[in-house]
């Protein structure tokens, strides 16, 4: 359907086929329509579901079990739902009101966009077995000591004090009284995250359709080589003001890998952009600090470069 909507408009724009213009619009137009939707649609959907879940009860499982496998399921539970770093963090609102342990929580949040069993499935034939699975075990290991760390670093003054009073659990016993009331009220959440984070998704795909259509291969091999030092950090500070989703993401790394980019740079682009963007820090502002946002975002943004230069030397 995507595909056909960005050949209509090119069509009647006249544009000729083949063209680096042709290629970069089609490329953006295919991406940004498909990203919005599936975007939009998943935020309706957790915003609807969140509020079915129990998550005192929850809470009273995860304190029966060990520190570690505490966190380890939540990393689990992050990688296996299909959410976004946006729609991840309506749940992990969810958490913080149940009382569950605040690092608990955050290896969810952290873990949960940069891990599903969607973009596994695109990363197998992209990247193959042995890639697939390091990055899906680093992955994990982000989000445990991502946790760990941030239980370390919590501090109640770091946290919005609407969350902790628990005030959206009450308006959600509310709306638990009409299924209609209930689907509104995620109809409207959905149209306010999409209203908040639209632009910077035109930005990531626009960054991205420009590369595809007009940069040529040579000139990623010659400055994006695994020689320079500086390439891995500066690939992992150029995802932060670029969205999309671990999916959304794969055909953009897909382009960087065949552009000659060395992959361990590519998969760290991936993180940055899926882990720790612009729109999710800007939604974060809704329930952290800033001094929490400023530890969350350089835990990451340092765990991202350490990966990077490690996954040059193994591939």
């Amino acid at each position: 359907m995507f595909l056909k909507i960005a050949d209509f408009v090119l069509e009647n724009l006249q544009i000729q086929q083949g063209t680096k213009l042709y290629d970069a619009l089609h490329f953006f137009i295919y991406d940004f329509i498909k990203i919005l939707t599936v975007l939009f649609l998943m935020m309706i959907v957790v915003s609807y579901f969140r509020h079915q879940i129990d998550f005192e009860k929850m809470a009273k499982y995860l304190e029966k079990k060990s520190k570690f496998m505490a966190y380890f399921l939540a990393s689990f539970l992050g990688a296996v739902t299909p959410f976004c770093s946006c729609s991840s963090i309506s749940i992990f609102i969810g958490f913080m009101q149940a009382k569950i342990p605040f690092g608990i929580a955050m290896s969810f949040l952290i873990t949960s966009p940069l891990i599903n069993e969607v973009a596994v499935a695109l990363l197998l034939p992209v990247f193959g077995f042995k890639i697939t699975l390091i990055y899906i075990l680093t992955g994990f290991g982000v989000g445990i000591l991502g946790g760990i760390l941030m239980q370390r670093f919590y501090n109640k003054d770091h946290i919005a004090q609407d969350i902790l009073e628990r005030r959206d659990l009450g308006d959600t016993r509310k709306l638990k009284n009409s299924k209609e009331n209930h689907f509104q009220y995620a109809l409207n959440y959905a149209i306010s995250t999409i209203e908040s984070i639209w632009i910077y998704v035109a930005i990531g795909v626009g960054v991205g359709a420009f590369l595809h259509g007009y940069i040529p291969r040579e000139f990623f091999i010659n400055h994006f080589s695994a020689n320079n030092i500086f390439t891995v950090p500066i690939a992992v500070l150029s995802g932060i003001p670029l969205y999309m989703n671990a999916t959304g993401v794969i055909p953009f790394a897909q382009v960087l890998f065949e552009k000659g980019v060395p992959i361990g740079t590519v998969l760290v682009v991936m993180m940055s952009i899926v882990g720790v963007s612009l729109p999710e820090l800007m939604m974060l502002k809704r329930v952290f600090k800033m001094k929490m946002i400023v530890k969350f975002t350089l835990f990451l943004l340092f765990s991202f470069i350490i990966l990077g230069y490690l996954y040059n030397i193994i591939f």
